[in-house]
């Protein structure tokens, strides 16, 4: 079971002052506000071996951001305070301090805070904070990111509980991703870096820890072409199987990586890159990312296609086709979960029928419509029969009535109305209104 983990608010009391502060980023915060309580000693134990007048450091990424963290890391029964600091330059009995960043542990027995363990690290930015169970003792380990993952230059250190005082191992491993999680299915967090260095393939690595040391299980290399990663996606990526997606750039196209652990191969592995050809199958013009759309837990990966008959440019969304797949770690395919036009621009989805695949196209108009059409491949597939319209109404419009007559309401998405309409049509392929309204999604911001 995971530890319960807590971040240690402190109260910005001078806020309420009514003074005004041109910079309030919380990495220029001198002094630590003063808590109540029982975080008092914490507070009291920080300024006593920092200093009065230091300066917190904030992790910039990941899921802990705050300054001051709260976790057990010596497998106690209360939780030990992380503190990221750092002290002007002259330290208080006159020597110089190191420029870079200062980690305090303290630890709470007999109700009293004392001092478990103090450490520097050269990097002037905390990246980000992870904790995990590496080496199967029950007892998590805190891995921190030193410096700045989004240039390639963090490295990492690993601190671990022993015998009621924190140790530390550095990893000579730099990365752009960190990951801490069960790869492997033995109970025990493994940790992935992906690492992006100008002029060299990206690489993903898995490490464990054995005997005291950190070792690495394998390595991978993905397309090199990728600019920077947008969207990372961690636990289960296949029925029983953990994993990572990752979603990333490269010049004005996307691809996704899937990355996991194979048991019987003892390797990583990921399938939708080929080494050999240098190409990803999931590449794609349209900027769409990774998701778990129909809700069952496992995430798809989308594969995207222009509809035929279509006119507009291929990065055009409402132009393409979304297959969204998942894979099946046990067979190594994908399998398609749902068929999808996204309208990025009014802000909204539209699952297709099975029977619309292959068989249809769209165009989108100046009034803000957009229309499925069914293929007439008597023709060269050019456009047949009108199946669906959806059109983005001003809110002024639709009270109005002004060309609304024939429209059915799906939702507001801001100062838009959505509205549908199914035409009259003797195709097989002709769906109702009821059943195109169940098929619109509003997209998430981001999404």
């Amino acid at each position: 079971m995971k530890k319960r983990i807590a971040i240690l608010a402190v109260s910005l009391c001078f806020l309420l002052s009514g003074c005004s502060f041109p910079a309030l980023d919380p990495q220029n915060l001198m002094t630590p506000p003063r808590p109540t309580g029982e975080r008092a000693q914490i507070h009291d134990l920080l300024t006593q071996e920092a200093g009065s007048n230091v300066t917190l450091r904030y992790p910039g990424a990941g899921n802990y951001r705050s300054a001051i963290l709260l976790h057990n890391i010596l497998g106690d029964s209360s939780e030990e305070a992380m503190a990221f600091y750092k002290t002007p330059s002259d330290a208080n009995d006159g020597s110089k301090a190191i420029a870079g960043t200062n980690l305090l542990f303290m630890t709470e027995k007999d109700g009293k805070w004392e001092l478990a363990g103090k450490f520097q690290n050269a990097a002037s930015q905390v990246d980000r904070v992870c904790f995990g169970d590496l080496d199967g003792d029950g007892i998590d380990e805190a891995i921190v990111g030193w410096g700045d993952s989004t240039a390639g230059l963090s490295n990492l250190t690993v601190y671990s509980g022993k015998s009621g005082k924190i140790t530390e191992e550095k990893l000579s491993q730099t990365y752009n991703e960190l990951i801490v999680q069960d790869f492997d299915g033995d109970g025990i967090d493994e940790l992935m870096t992906i690492s992006m260095n100008p002029h060299q393939p990206i690489v993903a690595s898995l490490f464990r820890l054995k005997d005291g040391a950190m070792q690495m299980m394998d390595s991978i290399k993905l397309d090199p072409s990728v600019s920077a990663i947008t969207n990372v996606i961690t636990g289960d990526i296949s029925a029983g199987q953990k994993g990572v997606i990752l979603d990333g750039t490269m010049s004005n196209n996307m691809i996704t990586e899937i990355l996991y652990w194979d048991s019987k191969d003892q390797c990583l592995m990921a399938p939708l890159y080929e080494a050999n050809t240098m190409k990803n199958s999931a590449l794609r013009s349209v900027t769409v990312s990774s998701q778990d759309v129909d809700g069952d837990g496992l995430p798809e990966v989308p594969f995207v296609s222009l509809l035929p008959a279509y006119v507009g440019q291929s990065s055009d969304d409402v132009g393409n086709l979304i297959s969204w797949q998942k894979y099946d770690s046990s067979k190594g395919i994908f399998t398609q979960a749902q068929l999808m036009v996204r309208n990025s621009s009014d802000g909204y989805s539209f699952s297709l029928p099975d029977s619309w695949s292959k068989n249809v196209t769209t165009e989108r108009t100046y009034d803000r419509s957009l229309t499925f059409y069914e293929l007439d491949r008597q023709k060269e597939n050019s456009r047949g029969d009108a199946l669906l319209t959806i059109r983005a109404f001003s809110q002024a419009d639709w009270d109005n009535q002004n060309g609304t007559q024939g429209y059915t309401q799906f939702q507001k998405n801001g100062d838009l109305v959505l509205a549908v309409t199914c035409p009259q049509t003797q195709s097989s392929l002709r769906i109702s209104v009821s059943e195109a309204l169940g098929r619109m999604k509003l997209l998430d911001n981001g999404s």
